[in-house]
């Protein structure tokens, strides 16, 4: 009886035993791909870490481990989305960012916000880093998304050192950004002389954008025509993106109009709002310089950042001529703001001349 109790005790320990013996227990797909997502956002953050403080020897032995060298830090808010070469390179950690190189970092990769390593470095006037990342390949030209380049974000810092290894990779000296500026004019509107110099010596235009916006604020007609035939720079921008046309239309100068124009003024330009010169004019009433503007080929359907478009505006004003002209050159009535209002809706609810809602209202009716 003893043996037979026996023998169930020991089949019933053994039991488990030869369950596991037969090998490891086989994971679910899912969970493998989890893990390994964990595993690799681990790895992530040691990189992270390790470049962000320029601790070269750390970042070799995460490397070393496998640590994918290219990966975003996604809970990174600044630079958002950023590679570990990128923090080096903000940091202006040289030889971490070198050991990253090494380790076959992308010397062109984009945080979130399109800022490459190298215009982090620009902009923090890393020089030493910045050399680094242009003997790497980084393009010297990259843009980030409101235009600007690396040469830009020194130029504008005043950071000479790093300026200067941009010119001599080759940087475009008179690329604009979106504002329309170049890298003279921020460092002309940062007061950076020893880089206004720089540029200037390297070939930069001078553009006179100072002296021409000033002579089209005072409406000095005699001044833009010498300004121009100097050299200035027609579609010369302030620090807000508008034109020398756009501010000439703002100011109610109409000489200064006729004479942005006849010089060849781009007369769609756009500013940092989207406005174009028919918006502005459009907007603030100035008949003459719209029906110039119209006249020329201006685009009468452009729209800014809000989708409004010169009819919307004009009609919302109570600027009948205006609104007359544009219909009359094809201006689309239906259009829509960005909160969905066409150029009627916006002039009934002004409660504007009545001339201007059946003016539109025919139009609609065709």
């Amino acid at each position: 009886m003893l043996c037979r109790q026996f023998a169930y005790l020991f089949v019933g320990m053994l039991i488990p035993f030869l369950a596991s013996a037969q090998g490891p227990s086989v994971r679910p797909a899912a969970e493998v791909r989890d893990q390994s997502r964990e595993d690799d956002a681990v790895l992530g953050h040691r990189l992270t870490a390790a470049a962000q403080m320029g601790d070269t020897a750390a970042i070799k032995a995460v490397l070393a481990t496998g640590a994918d060298v290219n990966a975003l830090d996604r809970a990174s808010n600044n630079p958002g989305g950023a590679t570990a070469l990128i923090w080096t390179a903000r940091q202006g950690h040289v030889e971490a960012l070198k050991a990253l190189l090494e380790g076959g970092a992308d010397v062109n990769a984009k945080a979130r916000a399109g800022i490459t390593a190298l215009h982090f470095a620009s902009m923090k006037g890393h020089a030493a880093a910045v050399e680094a990342l242009l003997v790497a390949g980084a393009d010297v030209d990259a843009r980030v998304r409101d235009g600007t380049t690396a040469l830009m974000a020194a130029a504008s810092g005043g950071h000479e050192a790093a300026v200067r290894a941009l010119i001599g990779a080759g940087a475009d000296l008179n690329a604009r950004d979106r504002g329309g500026l170049t890298a003279l004019q921020w460092a002309e509107q940062a007061g950076h002389a020893q880089v206004v110099g720089l540029l200037r010596s390297a070939g930069a235009r001078n553009s006179r954008w100072k002296e021409l916006l000033e002579a089209v604020g005072q409406g000095d007609t005699a001044a833009i025509q010498a300004l121009l035939e100097a050299g200035a720079d027609v579609n010369a921008r302030d620090g807000d993106g508008k034109t020398a046309l756009m501010v000439a239309v703002e100011k109610d100068h109409f000489t200064a109009v006729q004479a942005l124009m006849n010089a060849g003024a781009d007369i769609n330009a756009r500013d940092e709002g989207a406005m174009t010169a028919l918006l502005w004019a459009s907007t603030d009433g100035r008949t003459a310089a719209a029906l110039a503007l119209i006249e020329a080929g201006a685009d009468v359907n452009a729209s800014n950042v809000f989708d409004l478009t010169a009819l919307m505006a004009a009609a919302s004003k109570g600027h009948l001529d205006i609104t007359k002209a544009l219909l009359e050159a094809g201006a689309d009535v239906r259009a829509r703001d960005a909160n969905g209002k066409t150029a009627l809706m916006l002039a009934e609810r002004a409660g504007v001349d009545a001339t201007i809602v059946e003016l539109l209202q025919q139009s609609e009716a065709k």
